[in-house]
């Protein structure tokens, strides 16, 4: 029996079977603009009929005055491509617990700022229609001589079908634990990253980012980034939706977490203290992080940031992650 799951020693998932941002339609040849115009409309029709998935990059994001909804544009081969807020979002994106209960203004100031912290990302999309000359009415009105309307969620939902177990697959794919592929950066602020992977949207913290310690992942990366990454855990399968884990590749915290030992003793430095979860970062000599909570400080003085401390190992997860009381020395 042929066993088609990815090896994470071995197989890096690739993306690039989804081509065409960076297609060169026209080649050497000397032709007009007309004969431009029509050469790109026929491929654009070409990848609708054929479902296609292309890439592109988000670039502005409007709101129609008149429907009050929001408007996401993509540029792809130098198309503007209009995904609709339905089309756009997930619908297990979270736009706040309290988004239900907000005035329908409050709610289309939230979808804008939501859509334009992606930015200069990289955005997948099949297309849906295809107009051609100035287009003077509608949400997709403008200049421009051709103009396409897209969906990403289908997009998302075609490259899910692709590596995970799906309901209607005769022949599936798991995605093992560990198993490495690419991601790309959608959202960053200071303590985590919001990234796409494998056709899931799905969130790195700080401290799972890369193995070196990241204060700031802003400092680190930024929108628009592919960035390598490996799966934490088993990805979880509800119908079409699926709930992937992932951190920096280079974060190899569940191999080198081997070294330690639960009631053992070791040195480290204090690199941080999240007020808002009253939790210490301590890095100790060998590289490894551990967690150390506020109420498991020991001894009478208090612990800040580049303070040396004795660490005592009280839990380690199988995920890598390690947990202890420390005292400052």
């Amino acid at each position: 029996m042929e066993n088609n799951s990815i090896v994470a020693s071995k197989d890096t998932i690739n993306l690039d079977m989804f081509t065409g941002a960076s297609e060169d339609i026209y080649g050497d040849l000397n032709i007009d603009e007309e004969d431009e115009l029509e050469a790109q409309y026929e491929l654009l029709k070409q990848h609708k009929d054929n479902n296609s998935v292309l890439w592109g990059i988000v670039s502005g994001v409007d709101v129609d005055t008149t429907s009050r909804f929001v408007i996401v544009t993509v540029y792809w081969n130098n198309t503007r491509i209009l995904i609709h807020e339905n089309e756009y979002f997930e619908k297990t994106f979270n736009f706040g617990y309290d988004f239900d209960e907000l005035s329908t203004s409050e709610k289309l100031d939230k979808k804008v700022r939501s859509a334009r912290y992606n930015i200069g990302s990289k955005c997948p999309f099949i297309i849906k229609e295809v107009g051609k000359l100035p287009i003077t009415s509608g949400y997709y009105s403008g200049e421009d001589e051709i103009v396409a309307v897209a969906s990403r969620k289908q997009a998302l939902a075609k490259i899910r079908d692709k590596y995970f177990i799906h309901k209607y697959s005769d022949n599936p794919i798991t995605v093992l634990v560990n198993a490495k592929a690419k991601a790309n950066v959608l959202y960053v602020c200071e303590t985590y990253v919001t990234v796409e992977c494998l056709g899931v949207e799905t969130r790195i913290d700080a401290y799972n980012l890369n193995e070196r310690y990241v204060s700031n992942c802003m400092d680190f990366v930024k929108v628009g980034d592919v960035i390598k990454v490996r799966v934490k855990k088993e990805p979880r399968i509800n119908g079409d939706e699926v709930y992937l884990s992932v951190s920096g590749r280079l974060n190899n915290g569940s191999r080198s977490i081997n070294a330690l030992r639960v009631g053992g003793s070791y040195l480290g430095e204090v690199e941080s203290f999240n007020k808002v979860k009253r939790l210490y970062t301590i890095r100790l000599k060998s590289g490894i992080v551990v967690s150390v909570l506020e109420k498991g400080v020991q001894g009478h003085m208090e612990l800040n940031a580049g303070d040396r401390a004795a660490v005592l190992i009280t839990d380690i997860k199988p995920e890598g992650y390690a947990f202890g009381m420390a005292m400052k020395i």
